[in-house]
């Protein structure tokens, strides 16, 4: 069964930078961060708003802001990957508010000898970061994100069309209000309704353009992953009482939702990923 997209809300709060193998597995996500992959070895395949993309050795991939992606274990790929955080592209609205998924810049040469040296900046930096200059360090970051973005733009002569912003606006309202509410055991497609004004239906619509789910199905999955997040850190704990914690009013309505979502129960599921840290460590950051 296919996994409602999850919004990782973490991931937006600041720069990430790291150089690994992908020998794990990424379930589907989004963020208002913008991802960078330069692929350094082998092809990496991943799956970006329901369509699979191949990119290969010294190409470049840029996921969107918003759009939902995952890939499968990919044990002999290795990329270098940059999470750029939403606020940083003040400079650049139109990759904002893009409506392409992704851009894919495949001219080898010019990734390697131009663009490569640049995303290596961002991991020295990293190594050498020092918490108590963190200004200075974001400043330097921003710099370098903008000679990137400068760099690749005005060789690959990119193109961004836009959507329609106020929509988008609102749709990401939603996440926030859902990420600070999916406690409330009546938060609903009607409740959010009520609480911002708007037609159920024609909230229902938007939200699902944008997202490619239901909302009612998103609370759903938000619930499921934060007692995920929870239980994977105290799994001794009540199994019932930390559900109710996380909005579900009944203990069938919590069991029906939960094995609909993961395809066992939150036993099974425990003991079959408690040893997947990578796969827990994208739980835990939601």
């Amino acid at each position: 069964m296919q996994r409602v997209s999850q919004y990782e809300k973490k991931v937006d709060e600041n720069f990430k930078f790291e150089e690994n193998f992908l020998d794990y597995n990424t379930p589907p996500h989004f963020h208002r961060a913008i991802e960078v992959s330069y692929v350094l070895k082998k092809n990496y395949e991943v799956c970006i708003q329901n369509e699979t993309y191949n990119v290969k050795a010294n190409e470049i991939l840029i996921i969107s802001s918003r759009m939902t992606h995952s890939a499968k274990p990919q044990n002999s790929t290795k990329i270098i990957s940059l999470i750029l955080p939403y606020e940083y592209f003040s400079y650049f609205p139109k990759l904002q508010h893009t409506t392409i998924p992704c851009f894919i810049l495949r001219d080898k040469n010019y990734n390697k000898e131009v663009l490569l040296p640049l995303l290596k900046l961002f991991l020295k930096q990293e190594a050498s970061s020092n918490n108590n200059m963190k200004s200075t360090y974001d400043t330097v970051l921003l710099g370098w994100t903008n000679l990137l973005f400068g760099k690749s733009f005005s060789f690959y002569r990119l193109d961004f069309p836009i959507g329609e912003s106020k929509e988008l606006s609102f749709s990401e309202q939603i996440l926030f209000f859902i990420d600070n509410n999916y406690m409330k055991h009546d938060l609903s497609l009607q409740t959010i309704a009520d609480v911002f004004g708007y037609n159920p239906s024609y909230l229902s619509r938007t939200f699902k353009k944008y997202f490619f789910v239901s909302l009612n199905k998103y609370i759903r999955s938000v619930r499921i992953q934060k007692f995920i997040s929870l239980y994977f850190m105290a799994p001794d704990t009540n199994i019932l009482k930390l559900a109710m914690q996380c909005g579900f009013s009944t203990s069938s309505a919590f069991y029906r939702a939960f094995h609909e979502e993961t395809n066992s129960s939150p036993i099974q599921f425990h003991e079959l990923n408690k040893n997947h840290v990578n796969e827990v460590s994208i739980l835990l950051t939601k």
